[in-house]
């Protein structure tokens, strides 16, 4: 997999020079410092050859069009950007340099043409003359395009999602075979997971182990929290309240954009306490710098990390307190009918007596909103399976989370609605029971029946 690299030039002309001019540092493979090359919305100089004095020339061009030179005559401190794609082995292994130079100049540009707006002004080379001899390619981009917009500069970050390093990679996937008639091989890097996390305390020390470091404790206290909680408003009030850590949210780039050019935002968090030594500290949870150096604790402690590990490791609720509940006013019921004094008429006419009504509604009552309890905790088990993307092992631990709560819904109406007659059959005559059983409990298992087969549709149709 090609390794991509980001540089921040302060000095196009100094770039653009390093890119055309001079001797090949190694002759091994080439005598050429660059063996091919190509441009957009550049020119060539009188004697129709790459010039890199008068590339940096139309480069200042550029620039200058800006609103902000126009108003202050002065120059963007980032002149253009300089992007490095080096390809390996398995890639471009030089047995044809010529050839390969050309498919590597290809895939380059192609990608440029694709990701860069058309305004863009950039100059790509290949070379092979490294230490390590390997296929690269240098890109050096105007940092204004040529009808004097400011480039996006999120376009050329080296991570991100939308960085160069995934996007050219993206583009690989679907052109390179194309171009050399081979598959390209992606080296996916391992996605952060809270399971894999290690509180720094166990960990083999690798100085000094007295040394206290405010950000080790932080993420064990964090860690802690996450482990003892099933959700995330209990872990910002376990953070707050036992170990004084307070959590702020606020709305972070993804570095991705939708269909409508609109920036991807989520959720992120900000952790503060104060250390064991009494100061102030405050960490984001994670983020990119426009470097591309990586800020905060790690991806592991992103809110839809933490609910992720939180509803794999949540136990599954079987309505056992909800039935046990149901049997003691079930009891509660068939006392109270024991304890009255006056007897029940053999009549589809029978009045039933405030006590015997009130016992039979708190029982319908309690079926109700226990019902509606189980079924908002699978709406909201729903709502974080949306949020996040799954591994395939996670899927099939979803899909077996989701197929027992299916189960325990069903064991627990069938058993709620069985309790509920068999109260009513203690209290009234057999006609009553018929009547309220068909009209106060047949709505509430018709509409899980229906969430039921709402949630069994989604299943099926999780790609695993």
């Amino acid at each position: 997999m090609p390794v991509s690299k980001t540089i921040s030039s302060k000095n196009a002309g100094g770039t653009l020079r390093y890119l055309l001019d001079g001797a090949a540092h190694d002759t091994t493979l080439t005598n050429k410092r660059a063996i091919h090359g190509n441009f957009n919305n550049l020119d060539l100089d009188y004697m129709n050859q790459p010039n890199a004095g008068y590339f940096m020339s139309q480069f200042t061009v550029s620039r200058h069009k800006t609103n902000k030179y126009l108003k202050t005559h002065k120059d963007k401190a980032t002149q253009c950007y300089h992007l490095i794609f080096s390809f390996s082995d398995r890639e471009f292994d030089r047995s044809d340099l010529n050839k390969q130079s050309i498919q590597a100049l290809q895939l380059t540009q192609d990608y440029l043409k694709q990701h860069m707006p058309a305004t863009a002004q950039w100059l790509v080379v290949v070379q092979a003359d490294s230490k390590g001899h390997k296929l690269h390619t240098h890109v050096a981009v105007n940092s204004v395009n040529v009808d004097g917009k400011v480039l996006d500069s999120n376009l050329v970050t080296q991570v991100g999602d939308n960085g160069i390093r995934n996007t050219f990679n993206d583009f690989l996937d679907d052109n390179f075979q194309k171009v050399t008639g081979r598959p390209f091989k992606r080296v996916e890097p391992k996605q952060p997971d809270l399971n894999d996390f290690q509180p720094p305390a166990e960990r083999d020390a690798k100085a000094n182990r007295d040394m206290y470091d405010w950000k080790d404790d932080l993420k064990d206290k964090i860690l802690s929290a996450v482990q003892a909680t099933n959700t995330l408003n209990d872990f910002k009030t376990m953070l707050h309240d036992m170990y004084g850590v307070d959590v702020s949210e606020r709305h972070r780039s993804t570095g991705q954009v939708d269909g409508n050019g609109k920036k991807i935002k989520r959720v992120a968090y900000t952790y503060s306490f104060e250390d064991k030594d009494g100061k102030k500290r405050r960490s984001a949870d994670f983020r990119y710098t426009k470097g591309g150096k990586i800020r905060g604790l790690g991806k592991a402690f992103i809110p839809a990390a933490i609910e992720q590990y939180q509803l794999q490791h949540q136990p599954v609720d079987d309505g056992s307190a909800e039935l046990a509940e149901l049997d003691s006013l079930a009891d509660e019921a068939l006392s109270a009918n024991a304890a009255s004094s006056v007897a029940m008429p053999v009549s589809s006419t029978v009045v039933a007596s405030s006590t015997q009504k009130s016992v039979a509604s708190a029982v319908h009552s309690k079926v109700e909103q226990s019902a509606r309890s189980m079924q908002q905790r699978r709406r909201n088990r729903e709502a974080v399976e949306s949020t996040v993307v799954p591994t395939r092992s996670q899927q099939e631990v979803l899909k077996a989370l989701s197929m027992r709560v299916e189960t325990a819904v069903g064991a627990f109406k069938a058993s709620a609605v069985k309790d509920y007659k068999d109260a009513l059959s203690a209290t009234y005559h057999p006609s009553v029971v018929s009547s309220a059983s068909s009209e106060a409990v047949q709505p509430s298992v018709n509409s899980s029946n229906a969430q039921s087969d709402k949630s069994k549709d989604r299943d099926e149709n999780l790609t695993l």
